[in-house]
């Protein structure tokens, strides 16, 4: 049995156009058809797989329009995962209206609690989804990225970590960053597991741990590079 694909990224996403070209087997068992029948009968899931196949090419023909129209009726059955694609369908084409328009839906999904909708809206804030279209607001950006964090996105932890090291628009706070970069690793971030690994080994802002930091270090590097990992 083929495994269904994760969430799709933002910039896989992104690759939606009316060309015909097929990347790929479809991916998802009972084919293409079945998940049309399914999705018109109101499975959520299924009209999420058919638009991320006419995105991504898999099994059938890249078709833009097919897939706006599955992920909005995904997302009119309440389906969290088909907002947030729905959003991120209307990026990325310099179009403004539509940035903001994406940006709209992805702060109300993530109200709801999609916790990616959560992440791509503190995106829009910090004026890194798109053309920037939306105003950027780095408070409103590291709340969205917090809430991410706390619906179980570890990447987001990371970006929250990192703002509150760096005081990328809100004041510095190494304790704040440890917490979320140790949440995000936690998760399965390994970018997080190597910034604590920093963190750690500096002693920046919090107190020195060799034996921690080299915990954070081997637990990214097997995430990051599944493999062997090089000393610390």
């Amino acid at each position: 049995m083929t495994r269904p694909l994760p969430f799709a990224s933002a910039f896989a996403l992104l690759l939606a156009s009316c060309s015909s070209q097929i990347h790929g087997e479809y991916p998802w068992p009972g084919g293409a058809d079945a998940d049309q029948r399914a999705c018109d009968q109101g499975e959520s899931k299924a009209c999420v797989h058919l638009g991320i196949a006419a995105t991504s090419g898999y099994g059938i023909a890249l078709d833009s329009e097919r897939a706006e129209t599955a992920y909005r009726r995904a997302c009119d059955l309440g389906d969290l995962e088909g907002c947030t694609s729905l959003a991120i369908h209307w990026t990325g084409r310099g179009i403004a209206e539509n940035e903001r328009r994406a940006c709209g839906l992805l702060v109300r999904t993530c109200e709801r609690g999609g916790a990616q909708a959560c992440t791509f809206a503190g995106h829009c804030y910090r004026g890194t989804l798109g053309s920037g279209a939306v105003i950027q607001d780095p408070r409103a950006a590291i709340h969205y990225f917090e809430r991410a964090c706390t619906l179980g996105d570890g990447g987001a932890c990371q970006i929250a970590g990192r703002s509150y090291e760096r005081g990328d628009g809100i004041p510095k706070d190494a304790l704040s960053a440890a917490e979320r970069y140790r949440r995000g690793c936690e998760l399965g971030d390994g970018s997080a597991c190597l910034a604590l690994s920093a963190m750690l080994s500096n002693g920046a802002g919090i107190p020195q741990d060799e034996s921690a930091a080299k915990h954070y270090w081997d637990a990214g590097c097997r995430i990051i590079v599944t493999e062997p990992c090089v000393s610390f």
